[in-house]
């Protein structure tokens, strides 16, 4: 009997003063920024839904008004299922010789620490 293990190494660097501060100004805009986004996207989205039920009312799935356009979207996605096709005969080697893997478009992934209000936890 095998056991599976996680395990996490810590790579601890040690950051220059003026470094450091630079990282940290930067990270703390970019976390005011986010905030300010969120408030937006909320914002956007309440009226994104009072427009789609104005688009509603006019029977037109999209209209032009002063600029502005309005269109409703409505996506269709399809996948692949690999069981269905095991399921029709075709092998899981003749799958994996079909698939095709491309990396992605790289990033800087950055994640604000959340703060924790314990004046709603009561």
């Amino acid at each position: 009997m095998s056991t599976t293990v996680t395990t996490t190494t810590t790579h601890e660097v040690t950051l220059k003063p003026t470094l450091r501060r630079r990282l940290l100004t930067e990270l703390r805009t970019y976390g005011e920024l986010k905030a300010q986004r969120a408030a937006l996207d909320l914002a956007m989205t309440k009226h994104r839904g009072t427009i789609e039920g104005y688009l509603g009312e006019t029977g037109e799935a999209s209209l032009s008004l002063e600029g502005y356009k309005v269109t409703l979207v409505c996506p269709i996605t399809s996948r692949l299922d690999k069981m269905k096709l095991v399921e029709q005969g075709v092998t899981t080697a003749q799958i994996e010789a079909a698939t095709v893997t491309t990396p992605g478009r790289s990033y800087v992934k950055v994640t604000v620490p959340v703060e924790h209000d314990n004046s709603k936890s009561r």
